[in-house]
């Protein structure tokens, strides 16, 4: 059986190609996260997520044996504002 070291050609050619498509690819997917911005609808969203979960975990709260004090809403918005710094 003979054995040698080293790559063929073709496939040292291919390989060669596979990197620079990789290289390629990474670059692009920079370019494009660094243009992206999110629309008025993709943060309206966003905020009526926060304000669902927040409602929830205060009716959970609620549940357990925790009371809010003040208003519901104010607290919903409490906590809105609690994850939107953590972020």
């Amino acid at each position: 059986m003979l054995s040698y070291k080293g790559q063929t050609t073709d496939r040292k050619k291919r390989n060669r190609a596979l990197r620079r498509s990789r290289k390629k690819n990474k670059e692009a997917a920079k370019s494009d996260l660094g243009e992206t911005s999110l629309t008025s609808s993709d943060l309206r969203n966003r905020s009526e997520i926060l304000f669902s979960e927040a409602r929830k975990t205060i009716e959970f709260g609620r549940r357990v044996g925790f009371e809010v004090e003040g208003d519901f809403e104010e607290a919903v918005q409490d906590m809105v504002k609690l994850v939107e710094t953590q972020i």
